[in-house]
């Protein structure tokens, strides 16, 4: 299994150690991995069993899914958000990660369902709807102070 927040959080450290910089694409990460981390942890399903071995799970108490949840998922939205973008790309730059990030669990996993305790579908059309929203806010304002500017 290959979890989201892996990259981002790997990512978030390539960032704090000075090694890439700060970027749309990051922070677009960043706030859907917030979101849909925070939606998983505290809404639905609320629980995260770790499968090791042949027959051997665990399962992950409340509270150390939500300190994971705020080191994980919270911290990089809240230490990058108001930082400006060091290098400038598109945050829908974004796509062709999540869609490889989709297509290799696919076909490694049978019952994708199994990772987050979601559809896969489900979290790719919560992910791509909370894009949009970047995306229209971010260009549709930018869009509106050049033609303010003319």
């Amino acid at each position: 299994m290959i979890y989201w927040t892996t990259y981002n959080f790997a990512s978030y450290l390539l960032y704090k150690a000075n090694i890439i910089p700060m970027n749309a694409l990051l922070k677009t990460s960043f706030i859907c991995t917030s979101i849909m981390g925070g939606y998983m942890v505290y809404v639905h399903p609320r629980k995260i069993i770790f499968h090791y071995g042949k027959n051997k799970k665990y399962n992950m108490h409340y509270p150390l899914m939500v300190i994971g949840d705020l080191i994980t998922h919270q911290l990089p939205l809240i230490d990058c958000l108001f930082i400006p973008n060091q290098y400038h790309i598109c945050g829908a730059y974004l796509y062709p990660l999540m869609l490889s990030w989709y297509g290799i669990n696919n076909y490694f996993i049978k019952n994708t369902k199994k990772i987050y305790g979601i559809s896969l579908e489900k979290l790719l059309a919560i992910t791509n709807g909370i894009f949009l929203l970047i995306g229209l806010k971010q260009h549709l304002f930018q869009l509106l102070k050049n033609q303010n500017l003319k």
